[in-house]
């Protein structure tokens, strides 16, 4: 399959009047480290709409809301989910909320940007981005919440403060295949199960150290 020759990056906008919870263009932006921060995780920053209430809010930083922006968008075309037909992208993602993606002469449909984390892994560095979706159909398990492009859970889908860690800018891996219908949504449930027995192996190892200490005295 032929790598990407042109995508136009302004259709992986989401543009859908009604959709709950989120406005046409949904676009989050975290910004970290803007009065300077220290270099442990998590890291403390907000989450916006859209580019231009980042460029509003932080009109110093116009130029890196825009870049940020625009990587976000590339990244997505690059590691986000494809399908062959607008039907099961729907299904997955809800109606309006799916975009055609053109590539290489291939004709594929992806879910809109619903979301990017824009932020700083050190104090001064350069902005970084990822994008998020998020789905409007309530069975998925995405619904409610923002998911990285390759299924992780960011966390809810809600605009405000928030905190990040080092690993939300991490690169992900690009897709070139189709996925069928359901697919994607499967990923997220995996990803979700694997995150939740990581958790409690790792409160059950830290159990039993405080528990074995409290029995030595230590």
């Amino acid at each position: 399959m032929k790598r990407t020759k042109s995508i136009n990056l302004d259709r992986m906008r989401k543009r859908v009047p009604g959709a709950p919870t989120l406005r046409p263009v949904a676009v989050a932006v975290a910004i970290a480290c803007l009065a300077g921060c220290d270099n442990n995780p998590p890291r403390a920053g907000h989450v916006f709409r859209d580019v231009a209430e980042c460029e509003t809010t932080y009109p110093d930083k116009a130029v890196e809301c825009q870049n940020a922006y625009t990587k976000a968008l590339r990244n997505a075309a690059s590691s986000g989910p494809k399908y062959s037909s607008i039907e099961d992208c729907v299904a997955e993602f809800g109606e309006n909320n799916c975009v055609p993606y053109n590539s290489g002469g291939n004709r594929w449909f992806m879910p809109a940007v619903a979301g990017f984390l824009f932020g700083q892994l050190v104090r001064n560095g350069p902005y970084m981005s990822s994008p998020f979706y998020t789905s409007y159909v309530r069975t998925s398990p995405m619904y409610g919440s923002f998911v990285y492009t390759d299924g992780s859970r960011y966390g809810s889908r809600t605009y405000g403060p928030t905190y990040y860690n080092r690993n939300s800018f991490d690169t992900k891996p690009q897709v070139t295949r189709t996925i069928s219908r359901g697919g994607f949504g499967s990923t997220v449930t995996a990803k979700a199960q694997q995150a939740r027995t990581a958790s409690s192996r790792s409160s059950y190892s830290s159990s039993r150290s405080s528990s074995s200490r409290s029995s030595w005295g230590g």
